[in-house]
C-alpha cells in the first residue's frame, strides 16, 4: 500500500507531519487534527512533495473545509 506525507501546521503549536495511508486530508484531519484556529492539513507525496488534497479549520464552521491548493509542490 503505497504511503504519503501529512503535514499539520497552526497558529498554536508546532507543525508536525506523520505517514498516512491515504490521501484524504479530510480523513486525516478526522484522525490527527486538533481543531485549533489556522490549522491546516495537508497531504504529499513521499517522493515529489506534490500536495494532493489539503483542509483548513474554521471556528465559525466548527470544522474542517477542503480548499483550492494554492501551490502544489514545496
Amino acid at each position: 500500500m503505497a504511503t504519503y506525507f501529512c503535514e499539520v501546521s497552526s497558529n498554536g503549536s508546532l507543525g508536525r507531519v506523520y505517514t498516512v495511508n491515504t490521501t484524504s486530508a479530510m480523513r486525516c484531519s478526522q484522525l490527527i487534527g486538533r481543531y485549533e484556529d489556522g490549522e491546516t492539513i495537508t497531504v504529499r507525496r513521499k517522493r515529489s512533495g506534490v500536495a494532493l488534497s489539503e483542509v483548513r479549520y474554521s471556528p465559525e464552521l466548527h470544522g474542517y473545509y477542503r480548499c483550492t491548493i494554492a501551490e502544489r509542490r514545496i
